[in-house]
């Protein structure tokens, strides 16, 4: 059911389900992005015996505007948002770029979690030898209701699994002051690649427990890039999803879920 909760002056939307061990979902920072992407998941998390609870970020969604849009700040509002709803080490799961936030927690602040599920997260895996670190090049204007039907059709594998409604709520999710704080908080990203040891290999080296889901017909050459840090960080538990894209906890709920409980009860 949806909530509201004030975290750091923010009205802060999220909903909850089930009880025992928490798993704290964090939805990507794509144009329009919300909870809802777990919609699917949560119930199977929570028939489980997890209690999972997922929130729209700051920037995004129903939570209100913040007035910082670095990544500082959205990485430390998760734990604030913890100790809002008195979330005691949480697994946390991030999907896409908003990973960064619990790889981050986990270098800094791994008494505050229990382990990381990195969810599609390029930020978390190296780049190949043609690639560059950097950002994609921002939209400049709001998209029409075809451009982000378009655009979800290249984050599923299973395009027919893109319901009309999701389709409308993402629309409405990218449009007014959710387009302008869109891009100030992309173009508040840093170059997660800058320096002599990149985030990826430093999270690869931590000590947290780790699970890197990702999709094998993922953009931005993922599957390769999966191959190369499995190549270069033997050990890590990683597991790729065949028939899948970007959203995988749409276009392959059960087997994000499936891997996420294992994950959870095998600790």
């Amino acid at each position: 059911m949806e909530s509201f909760v004030v975290v750091d002056g923010l009205k802060t939307r999220y909903v909850e389900e089930g009880s025992g061990t928490t798993v704290l979902l964090l939805h990507g920072l794509a144009l329009g992005s919300s909870l809802e992407v777990y919609a699917q998941s949560i119930p199977l998390l929570a028939k489980a015996g997890l209690r999972a609870i997922a929130y729209d970020l700051p920037a995004f969604g129903l939570t209100s505007q913040p007035q910082d849009y670095s990544d500082e700040f959205r990485t430390a509002f998760i734990l604030k948002f913890m100790d809002a709803l008195k979330i005691d080490k949480p697994y946390m799961v991030g999907h896409s770029n908003a990973g960064t936030g619990p790889a981050l927690i986990a270098l800094e602040h791994p008494n505050r979690l229990q382990g990381v599920i990195a969810l599609a997260v390029f930020p978390l895996l190296p780049l190949l030898a043609d690639q560059r670190g950097g950002g994609a090049e921002l939209p400049k204007n709001p998209p029409t209701l075809e451009e982000v039907r378009k655009s979800l059709e290249r984050d599923f594998f299973n395009k027919s699994l893109i319901a009309d409604e999701f389709v409308r709520l993402r629309y409405r999710m990218s449009t007014g002051e959710n387009f302008a704080a869109f891009l100030k908080a992309r173009e508040a990203e840093p170059d997660w690649y800058a320096g002599d040891t990149p985030l990826w290999k430093r999270f690869a080296r931590a000590a947290v427990p780790k699970l890197y889901l990702y999709a094998k017909e993922d953009r931005g050459n993922a599957a390769k890039r999966f191959a190369a840090l499995a190549q270069m960080e033997p050990g890590l538990n990683m597991h790729l999803i065949e028939r899948c894209s970007h959203l995988a906890m749409m276009d392959q709920t059960e087997e994000f879920s499936r891997k996420v409980i294992e994950f959870v009860q095998q600790m």
